[in-house]
């Protein structure tokens, strides 16, 4: 549990330095989307009102709210789709990080990974092309310093960013994306509560 709360924090904090322009800017885009969905929302309000009072007449009441849950409905989908948005961003930020940092920060997920047994480290074909020689010597550092054996293989893994580690033919996906999957709810809440606060 403690090494999943220490990948959590690393994801958050590496994750919050790239996405503090894009909050800032989702802040922005927040107001036009939520604009737009409290104008649907007021339609469809505003068409709910007419057919309430229509209703009304027939002794139906439940339009009212209805036509409540309706608007609360398109608010929740609005600030889903700015969550959503926010983290794709996050993702494709950490990916597109210019080399030293991008190796520094697969390092540092290395070391919450790294176990005392041989085995491979495959990239994907993008970070195979670019790794530095650093980055290789890190990992056989780091698998030596936790009892281990680690060599960066020279085939490339299906994957955007990121690494696996196969040890005895079990592989563990240590991809971006697979970490940002494992911590989706965690991170949805963390971006919710920082844009959402009131």
């Amino acid at each position: 549990m403690d090494g999943l709360n220490k990948l959590i924090d690393q994801i958050q904090n590496d994750a919050s330095k790239s996405c503090s322009e894009i909050i800032d800017k989702a802040k922005a885009e927040e107001k036009e989307i939520l604009a737009e969905a409290k104008k649907e929302a007021d339609r469809i309000k505003n068409d709910s009102e007419i057919r309430k009072d229509a209703l009304e007449k027939s002794g139906n009441l439940q339009a009212k709210s209805s036509s409540d849950l309706k608007k609360r409905q398109t608010i929740l989908a609005a600030k889903q789709e700015i969550i959503s948005d926010i983290l794709d961003k996050a993702y494709e930020s950490i990916l597109n990080k210019d080399t030293d940092e991008y190796f520094s920060f697969l390092e540092k997920i290395l070391k919450k990974h790294v176990q005392n047994k041989k085995g491979e480290l495959l990239l994907s074909k993008k970070d195979l092309d670019r790794c530095p020689a650093t980055f290789k010597d890190s990992v056989k550092t780091l698998a030596k310093e936790a009892g281990g054996e680690l060599s960066v293989k020279d085939e490339a893994a299906d994957i955007e960013g990121g690494f696996i580690l196969v040890y005895g033919g079990i592989e563990e996906n240590c991809s971006i994306k697979a970490l940002f999957r494992e911590n989706q709810n965690k991170l949805s809440d963390e971006v919710s509560a920082y844009l959402f606060r009131r």
